[in-house]
């Protein structure tokens, strides 16, 4: 046997454990992969909320098995996984209020154009990210119902909100179905007085006498006959008389 085929090198490292051929998969019979996948994310910003669910797509996430502790407060009281501070700091503590003060003060861009910077002076931050404490969190149904205050400062419950915006909706669609039918109605009373001005200007109806007088079809035909007759009559007359 040859002396450069006798040895063989041997492969560095590991095979992979998932193949790039196919996509991963969660287990379909798997309990505790359901009650991951069904645990709500909340109270976080956007990319923190990008990260969890990578974790939760990829099976890398680990729920919590006892309360952690508050970075904040420092009491026991985080329950969902991963996040540094407790739900009541993330619009409470000190270093939350003053984050939360400096983002809804902070003015809009100079370059930026009318509706950003609207949009941005409307938008009102409400809590800090649980995980990072770095960026606004995300609002939620949940925190739409709780922050969503009512004229009197009650706070609105979440089906009340929804109401509201209901009435709303039929209010604005009731304006426009009623400016549809006055330019409608504005486009009709135009025709018709189009009409009455032409009828009245038509210098040929004018000629006739009205539009009453005008003949159409066998009635046309009579008169022109009858015009005919009376025409022969005269000429027959005249030259009698000569």
């Amino acid at each position: 046997m040859p002396q450069d085929q006798a040895v063989k090198k041997k492969k560095k490292g590991h095979a992979p454990v998932h193949q790039n051929k196919f996509a991963f998969h969660h287990n379909p019979k798997s309990k505790k992969t359901a009650a991951i996948l069904a645990s709500p994310i909340q109270h976080v910003c956007r990319r923190c909320h990008e990260k969890i669910e990578w974790k939760k797509q990829y099976r890398k996430y680990k729920p919590l098995t006892a309360p952690a502790k508050c970075n904040h407060c420092g009491n026991r009281n985080v329950k969902a996984a991963y996040h540094t501070i407790c739900e009541s700091c993330t619009r409470s503590s000190p270093q939350s209020l003053a984050l939360l003060e400096q983002w809804n003060n902070r003015q809009p861009a100079a370059d930026d154009d009318d509706d950003t910077a609207v949009t941005a002076s409307a938008r009102t931050y409400y809590r800090a990210c649980a995980m990072c404490v770095k960026e606004p969190a995300i609002r939620s149904l949940a925190d739409q119902e709780e922050d969503t205050p009512e004229p009197t400062g009650r706070k609105l419950k979440l089906r009340e909100v929804k109401t509201l915006e209901r009435q709303e909706e039929r209010a604005l669609a009731a304006k426009r179905k009623k400016k549809k039918k006055n330019d409608n109605d504005e486009d009709d009373d135009l025709d018709e007085s189009d009409e009455d001005m032409s009828d009245a200007e038509d210098p040929f109806l004018q000629a006739v006498g009205g539009a009453e007088k005008l003949l159409t079809g066998d009635a046309y035909q009579n008169m022109l006959l009858q015009r005919e007759q009376g025409n022969i009559q005269t000429d027959a007359s005249t030259d009698m008389d000569t």
